[in-house]
């Protein structure tokens, strides 16, 4: 059994569909697809592709840390601070656990993601 997987968008098959709950919508149609790939550890590290059309919602990152790599479009990340961060296709960057704030997908995006549980 090899341990290489490779991760090829067009080979993905038919995504899993979501939205965040109603309740913690800001704004939009943030309807979700997840493509997962690979999960290990027990489960405790899922590893896949996902998309999102325009919207807000509320974050709470308790329990989990996420690494994403934008490969298309632009989100702006605001902190319960205030704080707020865009990212546009090319970009990476982390959600450590106990992050809390909102999410904004300014236009559709599509993220590489590494979650640890």
């Amino acid at each position: 059994m090899s341990h290489i997987t490779q991760i090829d968008p067009a080979a993905l098959g038919a995504p899993n569909l979501k939205r965040p709950p109603a309740d913690r919508i800001i704004s939009g149609n943030p309807d979700q697809k997840s493509w997962p790939v690979d999960t290990a550890r027990n489960g405790s590290v899922l590893t896949g592709m996902w998309e999102c059309e325009p919207g807000a919602w509320h974050v709470n990152k308790g329990g989990s840390c996420e690494w994403c790599y934008l490969v298309e479009g632009v989100v702006e990340l605001t902190d319960s601070d205030g704080t707020i961060k865009t990212f546009k296709a090319g970009d990476a960057f982390l959600l450590k656990d106990g992050w809390v704030g909102i999410w904004k997908t300014v236009e559709r995006v599509k993220k590489f993601y590494v979650v640890v549980q």
